[in-house]
């Protein structure tokens, strides 16, 4: 689509109005304009709509846009481009808690048996 992204004139605005008017088909229009039928749909049902209403649309769309960025910047990404979330300030504490426990004996040191108390086997009733 040559259009792609691009802003509406109020050329091609005018153009799909009037011919949307004389019953054309989306899928002509949006093949005169350059555009996806998707984005003629669209562009139609904003116009359409009153000011007030394409506000509110526009109040909507810019908050979610807000939430998604944020939620975007609490990821971390590896090499490969899969997403690592970042450990809470808990979970550092909890192993900060851990590190600094006693091992059980030199087993516990060679072997890395788990800590006092957080053995699996010690946890069972």
């Amino acid at each position: 689509m040559k259009n792609a992204g691009a802003r509406w004139t109020k050329e091609e605005s005018d153009l799909v109005w009037n011919m949307y008017g004389s019953h054309h088909s989306i899928a002509e229009i949006a093949e005169l304009v350059g555009r996806t039928t998707y984005a003629v749909e669209v562009h139609i049902k904003l116009r359409r709509a009153g000011p007030e209403k394409r506000a509110q649309w526009r109040k909507t769309y810019n908050e979610n846009r807000r939430i998604k960025t944020r939620e975007s910047e609490e990821r971390i990404y590896n090499h490969d481009g899969a997403v690592i979330f970042r450990p809470s300030p808990e979970m550092f504490e909890d192993r900060y808690r851990r590190a600094s426990m006693p091992p059980r004996d030199l087993t516990g040191i060679l072997m890395g048996d788990p800590p006092v108390g957080l053995s699996a086997l010690e946890r069972r009733t």
